[in-house]
């Protein structure tokens, strides 16, 4: 959509319609929104990264809580607290 904007101005300017000073404010202003869309993407990307983060831990607590509760009554107190204290280094941030 920028690349047209930028095509228009152009054209504009061929005609006669814009002197070269408003074609210079025009792209500036372009430029600048591109920018601000780029930095707003580039944010988005961070969040769905940190998002994914969060699914993947949230996942691997389900799957730890499933294995425990099938093999829990199977344990002694020891392998128990074992496997809670290694599970608990592995959450960490």
């Amino acid at each position: 959509m920028q690349e047209q904007q930028k095509e228009r101005l152009l054209d504009l300017y061929q005609v006669g319609t814009l002197n070269l000073a408003e074609v210079e404010e025009r792209l500036k202003t372009l430029r600048l929104r591109i920018t601000k869309l780029n930095n707003e993407c580039a944010l988005l990307n961070q969040e769905e990264n940190k998002s994914n983060s969060v699914c993947s831990l949230l996942n691997s607590s389900r799957d730890f809580k499933k294995k425990m509760n099938l093999n829990l009554p199977n344990l002694k107190f020891e392998e128990k607290k074992a496997t809670c204290s290694s599970f608990g280094q592995r959450g960490r941030c």
